[in-house]
């Protein structure tokens, strides 16, 4: 009798521990109504987190919302995901701060957790030499407050050909990514340069990179047609994958981009005599030329 009573309450707590946390996070996905360019953008990150997250909602807001607390209270979500930092800014203004989670923007582990839109120097370098494996010494040039690398090697680390170049202002950074084409970096050395690099000075660093047979690369989709022979970008449904897998996360922390995808000018690479097998084109996202 005792043994049947055991068996009872055993599958009774059973019931009960499945019914506790067998339930699905809801999630909320938070963004502004995407220019029709970064349509497809946030259409594959939230593709991405629903491949990982049983419920999900979209609240999509205009450009002009100052307060989403009723927005969110409609869903009474367990995890706000927060697309752009302005949405955000929002989310943390409201009860569910603790439950934000915010992606799609570069931030600092201080400000947010979340997936910050900052590749890793460490993943970026071992990226380019999967595909160049020749590269030297490989500069990361950017600009305070700009910055789309991360930099996480050792800083006591003597060996590594990494190198973080970085200017305190627009000007500054300019001099020192120019002084670094003319006088330091050589046809062996790979040079990234800064995403937020006027148009004007891209196209003379462009020519005196062309000029000296220095390879440029850049995380700034639109210097591929105008100077770096390949960019690195996040890939947006793994991104999404990522976020989605952070949810469940009693903790959930700061994280950078674990999936880098890349983009290649054929062009350039002729040009610095870089010649890719067929089966590592097929690795990058995209190509031109």
């Amino acid at each position: 009798m005792k043994r049947k009573i055991y068996k009872g309450i055993l599958a009774a707590l059973f019931f009960v521990c499945c019914c506790s946390y067998g339930v699905a996070a809801r999630v909320v996905v938070v963004y502004q109504t995407p220019d029709p360019s970064q349509e497809q953008v946030y259409a594959n990150i939230v593709q991405g987190i629903e491949s990982k997250v049983k419920i999900i909602d979209k609240l999509e807001i205009s450009p002009d919302t100052s307060d989403i607390q009723a927005q969110l209270d409609h869903f009474h979500p367990d995890r706000v995901i927060a697309l752009d930092r302005s949405v955000a800014d929002l989310a943390n203004k409201s009860s569910y701060r603790n439950k934000l989670l915010a992606a799609l923007f570069s931030f600092e582990a201080a400000e947010f957790s979340g997936v910050s839109l900052t590749l890793d120097n460490r993943a970026v370098a071992a990226k380019l030499t999967h595909f160049i494996p020749s590269i030297g010494r490989l500069f990361i040039v950017q600009q305070q407050g700009f910055q789309t690398i991360k930099d996480s090697l050792d800083q006591n680390d003597k060996t590594s050909k990494v190198i973080m170049v970085e200017g305190s202002d627009s000007l500054t950074t300019i001099r020192l990514l120019s002084n670094l084409l003319e006088h330091e970096a050589n046809s062996s050395d790979a040079v990234f340069i800064p995403p937020n690099l006027p148009d004007d000075i891209l196209f003379k660093i462009g020519l005196t990179a062309w000029d000296k047979k220095i390879k440029l690369f850049s995380t700034n989709m639109w210097h591929l047609e105008n100077g770096a022979m390949i960019v690195f970008f996040p890939n947006a449904v793994a991104m999404g994958e990522q976020l989605g897998m952070m949810v469940d996360k009693k903790h959930p922390a700061y994280e950078t981009v674990d999936t880098i995808a890349t983009a290649l000018n054929r062009r350039l690479a002729q040009h610095h005599g870089v010649d890719f097998e067929p089966s590592v084109q097929e690795q990058f996202t995209v190509k031109i030329k």
